[in-house]
């Protein structure tokens, strides 16, 4: 097995504090509390019902996203490569609450001192290496980046059986996979604070699509992220099927199931939607990046989410395809460069978007 020299003995961490930051000039003035409410009630489970009740969020609990800190991150590696700018590291910690998580760990070679560190997330469907370009673009302008395979990509997990696209399974699992998936992340940042090399008070984190979504989840229940960048986010789950054409294969999908089958669903995954848990990020500075010529995430989709986020996000528009596009990342590296450390004027965006 290949040395693990790179990792510090884990001992009793410090609790780590937010530092609040100064926010970008730029703002999204959302809508206000009562008709936001009002608005996310049409979606949810009511929606169902025809009923139209206030959203006021009293289901949401922090409590589900906790795990036990104190277990082995039991790191095997399993290889490495000197990519010249950059160490690429690939590897699996075990996960908090089931099976193993598959990362690559990205380990600057001319980095000077603690540097700063991001935590990487892909899209539904996508593993780990759709976040590859972007990653070891960071990598090479001297940061640490962490990019894992959420549990709806795994196939270790007993109720996942091997698929290219993975998809919802509209029933209980979903719920389990949608917790898990914030816990696996927040163990990761648990894996970056014993990395040497890294500096526990500058981890950021950016998110792709469905992984845009979960960094709302983040934003809102991990207190050591000091920045989080949203790229082409959905707004979760039942919001972003009632968003879509009815035609899209998994709303269809969606659509044959009974009424109760639907409703049960739309229940169970609510109170861990993460646009109902935006506003709860005000602590620390948040970017969106939309899409306008974005065919898998609508615009009301989007939307839904702007009017969610709290006041004083960054909101960029770019033309085009949910992918982004180079100037996204390039603007992307600056906000981090703000708010984390990263060096910009290293940073090489990617020729091309996702």
């Amino acid at each position: 097995m290949p040395s693990m020299a790179h990792w510090r003995t884990p001992e009793t961490l410090a609790t780590m504090t937010r530092t609040t930051r100064t926010r970008p000039r730029e703002r999204f003035v959302s809508l206000s509390n009562l008709a936001l409410a009002v608005a996310l009630a049409s979606i949810g489970p009511s929606a169902a019902t025809g009923l139209q009740e206030v959203d006021d969020g009293s289901d949401l609990d922090p409590r589900v996203f906790e795990y036990d800190a104190t277990l082995p991150l039991d790191v095997q590696v399993t290889s490495r490569v000197d990519r010249g700018g950059h160490e690429f590291i690939d590897l699996t910690y075990a996960s908090p609450v089931l099976g193993r998580v598959p990362a690559h760990l990205y380990r600057p070679l001319n980095a000077a001192g603690d540097t700063p560190a991001l935590v990487l997330m892909h899209g539904l469907p996508g593993t780990r290496h759709q976040m590859a370009p972007l990653a070891a673009a960071y990598a090479d302008a001297g940061v640490f980046v962490l990019a894992i395979t959420a549990p709806y990509s795994r196939v270790d997990l007993p109720y996942r059986e091997p698929a290219l696209i993975p998809a919802p399974r509209f029933d209980e699992y979903d719920r389990i996979e949608a917790e898990q998936v914030i816990q696996d992340l927040r163990r990761g940042i648990d894996l970056l604070e014993q990395t040497e090399g890294v500096d526990p008070s500058r981890i950021g984190y950016a998110g792709f699509s469905a992984g845009g979504g979960y960094g709302a989840l983040m934003a809102a229940v991990e207190p050591r992220l000091a920045a989080v960048a949203l790229m082409a986010p959905t707004s979760g789950l039942v919001t972003w099927l009632d968003h879509t054409h009815e035609s899209h294969p998994v709303n269809q999908t969606f659509r044959e199931l009974s009424a109760e089958t639907r409703g049960s669903w739309r229940s169970s995954m609510w109170p861990v939607e993460p646009v109902r848990w935006l506003a709860r990020a005000s602590a620390l500075p948040l970017l969106v990046q939309a899409a306008e010529l974005d065919t898998s995430v609508t615009r009301g989709d989007t939307e839904t989410l702007l009017a969610a986020a709290p006041e004083g996000t960054l909101v960029r528009w770019y033309d085009a395809p949910h992918g982004l596009s180079p100037a996204a990342f390039q603007d992307q590296a600056r906000f981090f460069a703000r708010h984390v450390g990263v060096d910009a004027t290293r940073f090489m965006s990617p020729p091309r978007g996702f």
